[in-house]
């Protein structure tokens, strides 16, 4: 599975993550919007 991150007013892609083997339940993204934190099923 992976996320991707869009422009929101341009809907380009940014950047996109990848890890998970399974669907994000939640996502939290930093302040500065350099970093962001996911969590789902597969999470131990």
């Amino acid at each position: 599975m992976f996320l991707t991150c869009m422009e929101t007013v341009t809907k380009e892609l940014v950047s996109w993550m990848r890890g998970h083997e399974s669907s994000v339940f939640s996502i939290s993204v930093h302040a500065s919007g350099k970093y962001a934190i996911t969590t789902s099923s597969d999470t131990a």
